[in-house]
C-alpha cells in the first residue's frame, strides 16, 4: 500500500521516477511468491524509447519482466476492470486496448507517443496466455506501430 502511495505522488512529481516505483513493486511480488531473476546479457537502461516483445506463458511474466526494466505493458481493456489486477494494472502505467480495427490506428499512435517519449513499451502479440511449447497466431496490427521507425525493437 505504501507503494501505491508512493507512486500516485511521484506521477505528480517525479514521473521518470514512478516507473521505477512500479519496477520495485513487481520485485516485491517475486519475493512474496519466492522467484529469483536471473538475467543474462545487458538491456539498455537509456532515456530510449523501446518496443519489447515477448512470449506470454503465465501472468508471472508480467512482474518476472516488470521486475527487470521500468516497462510499460500493454493490455486488452477488458484486464482494468478486473478486480485488484486491474488497479493494478493501472497503477502500473499499462496501455490499455480495444483490440477493434476501428480503433488501431489511434491504438498504434499511443504506443508510438509513449516510445519516443522514451518509454520501453512490452507486447505480448499473441493477445494470451499460452504453454509456452507453441507461438500462438500473433495479433500483429500492433508491430505495425514501429514499422518504419529508427526505434530499437527487441525479442525477449
Amino acid at each position: 500500500m505504501l507503494l501505491i502511495v508512493f507512486k500516485y505522488l511521484s506521477d505528480l512529481l517525479f514521473v521518470n521516477f514512478s516507473m521505477h516505483i512500479v519496477k520495485i513493486f513487481h520485485k516485491l511480488v517475486l519475493w512474496l511468491i519466492n522467484i529469483n531473476v536471473e538475467k543474462e546479457g545487458d538491456i539498455p537502461e537509456n532515456n530510449k524509447g523501446i518496443l519489447f516483445v515477448s512470449n506470454h506463458i503465465s501472468y508471472v511474466d508480467i512482474p518476472v519482466l516488470g521486475s527487470i526494466l521500468p516497462l510499460r505493458f500493454v493490455a486488452k481493456a477488458e484486464v482494468k476492470d478486473w478486480p485488484i489486477l486491474g488497479k493494478l494494472a493501472q497503477i502500473g502505467n499499462t496501455i490499455f486496448i480495444e483490440r477493434l480495427k476501428s480503433n488501431i490506428s489511434i491504438e498504434k499512435d499511443t504506443i508510438e507517443k509513449n516510445i519516443f517519449k522514451g518509454d520501453k513499451i512490452l507486447l505480448f502479440p499473441e493477445g494470451t496466455t499460452s504453454d509456452g511449447l507453441r507461438v500462438l497466431n500473433f495479433k500483429s496490427s500492433l508491430l505495425s506501430s514501429v514499422e518504419k521507425k529508427t526505434i530499437l525493437f527487441s525479442l525477449l
